[in-house]
């Protein structure tokens, strides 16, 4: 479960709200005109993080078998022709600001 306070009353019931977290529901801190933002355990914290590092060590993993298998390419036909990165960008009239102004595209 989920609740929502603004700031006074946080302030105000502090002790509450803590116990709230503690006891395995998250509070989201309701701020006018800024960011909120959310208490939650230690408990719940660290089951988060856990799920993050599991995420990043699994894509570095899967970063580094296509890495691989593209070296292997390279080394099995040294004869082939290979384009770096700044190449295929110059090319394709591609400028770091437009990597840096480009959405992320998700593909399911």
């Amino acid at each position: 479960m989920t609740t929502a306070v603004v700031t006074a009353d946080f302030k105000a019931n502090l002790k509450y709200y803590f116990d709230v977290a503690v006891n395995g529901n998250s509070v989201i801190i309701t701020r006018p005109k800024k960011k909120n933002a959310v208490l939650i355990s230690e408990e719940e914290y660290n089951r988060l993080q856990e799920i993050k590092d599991k995420y990043y060590i699994s894509e570095l993993e899967e970063n580094n078998v296509l890495l691989a298998e593209a070296l292997e390419r390279i080394q099995k036909n040294p004869d082939m022709k290979t384009i770096s990165e700044a190449d295929v960008m110059a090319e394709l009239g591609i400028t770091e600001a437009d990597l840096d102004s480009a959405e992320d595209v998700v593909i399911e």
